[in-house]
């Protein structure tokens, strides 16, 4: 007889986690790995750091361990992905969280209705590595709000990105 702790748990929609805690399995049901490691923190108390090395997901047959996300890798998934050009005309810089979400930061090239520039509007994309069309878009500081505002940025951005994002050809 098997294990419970060896066998998906997960409610219909979830995807099955199991979590090494201090006194064994914490089975877990969530719709992705960040969620998990969310859920499993909940579930120790502080007791000892929640990491990615202790979590496994179910692959349908049985748990396996969850891939870590390579860092340099993903960054240069990213650069081939992300827009360049059209506006998009400086360098993207990277910056990993400690949620695991990665910060991807730029400035967008504004042009007038005369067709002059007029400035940078820098803003942040915050991105899940699991869940990459999932992208948050801000603006930083009142220079990148006012531009926002001012040449109607997020929409244009979020499309382009979207779309960067959610395609194959890489």
């Amino acid at each position: 007889m098997t294990e419970i702790t060896d066998r998906p748990l997960a409610d219909k929609g979830l995807t099955s986690y199991r979590y090494k805690g201090m006194f064994g399995w914490i089975m877990i049901g969530a719709k992705h790995k960040e969620d998990a490691l969310e859920e499993a923190a909940r579930s120790v108390c502080g007791a000892t750091p929640v990491t990615a090395d202790n979590l496994q997901v179910w692959n349908g047959k049985k748990y396996i361990p969850v891939d870590p996300v390579d860092h340099d890798d993903f960054e240069q998934i990213l650069l081939n992905k992300l827009p360049h050009g059209s506006g998009f005309d400086c360098k993207w810089e990277f910056t990993w969280l400690k949620n695991g979400k990665v910060k991807a930061k730029n400035y967008f090239h504004c042009m007038n209705e005369h067709g002059y520039y007029d400035g940078y509007a820098p803003f942040t994309l915050i991105i899940d590595p699991a869940k990459c069309e999932d992208f948050k878009l801000v603006f930083n500081g009142r220079t990148g709000q006012n531009k926002n505002r001012q040449y109607m940025l997020r929409e244009y951005i979020e499309d382009n990105v979207g779309y960067a994002l959610t395609t194959e050809s890489v």
